[in-house]
């Protein structure tokens, strides 16, 4: 007998919660074994770009060196205008403050729940976990509607590729919820939410303009159910991609550059930037990550052909293509292992999932596989990493000038460690032009001997 726990109408949410616990529940124990229970320390606040006045009021510090890309958005959430001295700890501040909708959901909320003058990082946090959450509960009840297992939607939630980027404050988990939304909700012709969704999904990740922009067209020639051509009814979906050009007109002359003059390897040719890091990859001996590149590269190529087979049965269809022959173009920098593209193949994975009944048997084992082959290897490592106190920390890359390599790495003084170089990684891998000529690219294996703990990629700076 079915349990009664497990109707439609409460799988959707079971399953939500799920998500969101576990997701909080791996913040909480990587913060809290990392990072002395710091909630901000996952954000990675850096020394090169140096801590806020607002953030240093609540005790915020450096705790590497550079940092993440996290570190300034939650920077944002607290001066949303960049009027303060916030802007001159962001790296490229046009190209951050164009991703202006997690800071400013944190904002709002950090001031519902009475926190007027900063964003708690707690905050900021949840609000990523609330819109997976959320794009969880969706997907699910569209998949129910359907008659497929709502639990596909699993792939994506319990994903760490997804939950590594929220993790560290990175916008690509709420962009990738966003994504879920609005097209389920233009799916199911909920017209005036998806314009909602939509905007804030391209206030978040510019990139996805391409989607909306073919939304939009579709709607204003009338291809879309229940929509004529050329009507003013269309010109609401016409909203988001208005709403950025309007934003990015402001951060544009408030900083006096435009964002995507600060985007430096985002974009290159149809796939020069999947095919060239592939190549690296093999040149360094690396076959994991030659493997992972080759599973991708295989994903993408199925994701073009579903998304060109279902677009010929609903034209909606076509916004998902425009948005996979952008990923296409990504450059070298987005294509890269650590550039967390693998967890925009799993959102377009579940997506697929929507298709399940327009599939034979054999799309259905090519797609669930190639799923598993990102999704499985890759939460296994990064789990490992993130939550589970890591001892050693393999296949470094440190600059460093020839003549200085005796030298105590500083960032590592404070453990006791095992530090053992394993060779130099050939200049064909890092060229004399990107790592500088009097600098050499090493590979080096780090253990950790002593007892605080600590996450590779990141050095904890002691309390004092």
């Amino acid at each position: 007998m079915k349990s009664k726990l497990l109707t439609s109408k409460s799988v959707p949410w079971i399953l939500s919660l799920f998500v969101m616990v576990f997701t909080l529940w791996v913040l909480i124990v990587n913060n809290q074994r990392s990072f002395n229970g710091h909630m901000w320390g996952s954000l990675l606040p850096g020394a090169t770009f140096g801590v806020p006045e607002v953030s240093k009021a609540i005790g915020m510090y450096p705790v590497t060196q550079v940092g993440w890309d996290g570190q300034f958005y939650y920077n944002i959430s607290n001066d949303l205008l960049g009027n303060t001295d916030v802007p001159a700890h962001i790296d490229s501040p046009s190209y951050r403050y164009q991703r202006i909708t997690v800071p400013l959901l944190a904002n709002l909320l950090s001031k519902l729940l009475g926190y007027y003058s900063y964003t708690p990082p707690l905050v900021f946090h949840l609000v990523q976990i609330l819109l997976m959450g959320l794009a969880i509960y969706i997907l699910s009840s569209f998949l129910i509607k359907k008659g497929i297992s709502p639990y596909y939607s699993l792939f994506w939630g319990l994903s760490i590729n997804s939950i590594n980027t929220l993790l560290h404050g990175l916008t690509d988990a709420s962009a990738d919820s966003l994504f879920i939304i609005s097209l389920i909700l233009i799916l199911e012709k909920r017209y005036n939410l998806y314009v909602l969704a939509a905007s804030l999904l391209l206030l978040n990740r510019e990139g996805y303009a391409v989607f909306a922009a073919v939304v939009f067209i579709l709607a204003f020639f009338g291809k879309l159910e229940v929509l004529q051509k050329f009507k003013l009814s269309s010109i609401k979906f016409a909203i988001p991609g208005i709403l950025l050009i309007v934003w990015y007109a402001y951060v544009t002359i408030h900083f006096g550059q435009t964002p995507s003059s600060q985007a430096h390897g985002m974009t290159s040719w149809f796939g020069k930037g999947w095919l060239v890091n592939t190549a690296k990859s093999y040149s360094a001996g690396n076959n994991k990550e030659v493997f992972i590149h080759l599973v991708a590269i295989c994903f993408l190529v199925f994701a073009t052909f579903l998304s060109y087979m279902a677009a010929r049965k609903n034209v909606i269809w076509y916004s998902v293509l425009a948005y996979i022959v952008l990923l296409w173009h990504l450059g070298m920098g987005a294509t890269d292992i650590f550039g967390n593209y693998l967890k925009v193949l799993v959102v377009l994975g579940v997506l697929f999932v929507t298709l399940f009944n327009d599939f034979n048997r054999w799309y259905k084992i090519v797609l669930i596989a190639l799923m598993s082959l990102i999704v499985v290897p890759s939460s296994i490592f990064m789990l490992k990493n993130n939550v589970v106190e890591a001892t050693t920390w393999q296949y470094v890359g440190f600059k460093a000038d020839p003549k200085i390599q005796d030298k105590p790495v500083e960032n590592l003084t404070n453990f006791n460690s095992e530090i053992k170089v394993l060779g130099q990684i050939p200049s064909f891998v890092i060229p004399t032009w990107y790592a500088g000529k009097n600098d050499v690219e090493l590979k080096v294996q780090v253990k950790n001997t002593g007892n605080e703990v600590w996450r590779g990629g990141s050095q904890l700076v002691k309390d004092k």
